[in-house]
């Protein structure tokens, strides 16, 4: 076995859940040898797991699926890969949806990205401007560059006619 650091390296995770992806939009009948075929190119899939209820049918009850499974891939750099590769791909002529399981690495680094892109368009939309200026000029209040003169201080005086 390999040190943690030396997992690290090669792309390996001690958590399977840094390298566990939640893929949505399946077709209801998805098989584990599909997903299998699907994420198979992009590194050795782990485990696969399809949640399934009770479902009355025309033809008596079946266990279908329900549109999404999670797929434990070998390494977190495979889980990447079949992320950029997969996401938003057609499936059996489905759209599918493949992120990382919340509470992972992963889904952590996709959710900085989406809030940095998010603060982009938002700057762009409401004309924010960033400022070269130091946070110290910032906090301190501005200081008065002309002083005020005597005729704008004083309170003038009613003329007499």
């Amino acid at each position: 076995l390999c040190s943690a650091p030396a997992q690290e390296e090669k792309g390996l995770s001690a958590k399977a859940i840094d390298r566990t992806l939640y893929c949505h939009g399946l077709k209801f009948d998805v098989e584990e040898k599909e997903l299998h075929d699907i994420f198979g190119p992009y590194g050795k899939v782990m485990k696969i797991s399809i949640p399934r209820e009770k479902t009355k049918t025309p033809k008596g009850y079946e266990f279908l699926g329900r549109g999404y499974a999670m797929v434990t891939l070998g390494t977190v750099a495979e889980a990447h890969d079949a992320v950029a590769a997969l996401h938003g791909s057609k499936q059996s002529g489905r759209k599918i949806r493949v992120e990382f399981t919340k509470g992972s690495a992963g889904a952590r680094e996709m959710a900085a990205k989406k809030t940095a892109v998010k603060d982009e368009r938002h700057k762009k939309v409401h004309g924010v401007v960033d400022l070269d200026v130091p946070k110290e000029e910032l906090d301190e209040p501005k200081k008065e560059t002309e002083p005020k003169t005597a005729a704008l201080t004083q309170e003038k005086q009613p003329t007499v006619s």
